[in-house]
């Protein structure tokens, strides 16, 4: 079974990888499509809220049993949960591959994400050789990136009551262009797996620091709008 779970998660992986980068290639060389893409902010919520909810499964399966000696089920489950995960990244990257070339947006390969493809295989080189790091480092990363996105979770939803109000949405193209690249991160890690523990260890906790920027240049983006609006969202106050 096990087998059967690695081989899709490596499917899986590859298939995100790919579809993250033709998305970062279209984002990166075209802001009309970043433009478009700020006002998709409901399915910005979605996509947050349900990748806080498994990252914070994840913290609490892998620490909670770990802790408590049951190592069988909490592999099983965490694998279980990283499967889901990629499920979900799949489905976000397919999602917005679609609506990009619908709205004629797409963009086949760019500069900036090939210079993004070539300092993964520098790190790869340097990841597969060299660099070890505690398990728990990654674990306490993922449950801060897990807090993180809660935070801002808050600000999108007050921002999303006075969607209708405001006449140019903030620009999340900064943090959008982080996400993807995240997201190949992450792919890369589960593909380093077979290859090196140690890597795809270096490779996740790289992943969890770039979504970190991504959500804290979300939360600058909308900082100064949500500041301003009223906790009942009346302006005639």
């Amino acid at each position: 079974m096990y087998v059967i779970m690695n081989m899709i998660m490596i499917v899986l992986s590859v298939t995100v990888f790919i579809t993250s980068f033709l998305n970062c290639s279209t984002i990166c060389s075209r802001s009309d499509a970043t433009q478009f893409l700020n006002w998709k902010v409901r399915e910005t919520f979605l996509v947050l809220t349900t990748l806080a909810v498994l990252l914070l499964l994840t913290c609490l399966f892998g620490s909670v049993l770990g802790v408590a000696g049951i190592y069988s089920t909490s592999y099983f489950l965490t694998e279980l949960l990283s499967l889901v995960l990629f499920i979900h990244m799949l489905v976000f990257n397919v999602s917005l591959l679609v609506i990009l070339i619908r709205n004629g947006y797409f963009s086949f390969v760019c500069s900036e994400s090939i210079q993004i493809l070539f300092y993964i295989a520098v790190m790869w080189d340097f990841f597969i050789e060299r660099v070890t790091v505690q398990a728990e480092v990654a674990t306490i990363l993922t449950a801060l990136l897990a807090i993180v996105i809660v935070i801002v979770l808050v600000r999108l939803f007050r921002y999303l009551r006075v969607m209708n109000l405001i006449f140019e949405p903030v620009d999340l193209g900064t943090s959008l262009k982080l996400f993807l690249v995240f997201s190949m991160l992450l792919s890369v890690a589960e593909i380093a797996d077979i290859f090196s523990e140690g890597a795809a260890r270096m490779f996740f906790i790289l992943s969890v620091v770039v979504a970190l920027a991504s959500m804290l240049a979300m939360d600058l983006a909308i900082n100064k709008i949500v500041d301003s609006i009223p906790v009942d969202g009346d302006f005639s106050q």
